[in-house]
């Protein structure tokens, strides 16, 4: 009997943009709208990761597909915060201190790019890739953006992070 074995699926190209910014994720949606004519909206579901220690992490997205020109739209965080109660101070006294029993850990959603906040991922098959070069100059005029640049999809370690 045959067997069909699939290596690789099909996607859209995808155009990635890294955005520094210390801005919340609700606001830097609700900017990228006004500025770019999207509808961004916020996933009902959060993506969740597993890092190798086998300890999750949620990763808040925003969510447009224009139909009509067939382009999805996702501004994901890269970096959550995520508090642990610190479980060797067991021993509660009247005195203890609650932040010295709360551990606050970073998780990236890409390592490799820890210092971008937030990634813009554009993915469509209609336009090439250099047909959203123009969008860089516009989300760089949004207050509180340090920097945007494109980055390199293909080139990441840990692309398939990016892949929902």
């Amino acid at each position: 009997m045959p067997t069909e074995v699939l290596d690789d699926f099909d996607l859209d190209p995808i155009y990635l943009i890294g955005i520094y910014s210390n801005m919340e994720s609700f606001q830097l949606a609700f900017h990228l709208n006004r500025v770019i004519n999207i509808g961004l909206k916020r996933s009902e579901n959060d993506m969740m990761f597993y890092d190798k220690d086998g300890e999750p992490a949620n990763f808040p997205f925003f969510l447009f597909d224009n139909e009509k020109e067939d382009i999805r739209f996702t501004l994901i965080e890269n970096k959550v915060s995520i508090k642990r109660h610190n479980s060797d101070k067991i021993t509660l006294d009247l005195f203890a201190s609650l932040p010295s029993l709360i551990n606050t850990e970073e998780k990236y959603l890409i390592p490799e790019e820890s210092s971008i906040d937030y990634f813009f991922k554009i993915e469509t098959d209609l336009f090439e890739s250099s047909d959203f070069d123009h969008l860089i100059p516009l989300i760089k005029e949004i207050p509180k953006i340090v920097t945007v640049r494109h980055i390199d999809y293909e080139g990441l370690k840990n692309k398939n992070n990016l892949i929902f």
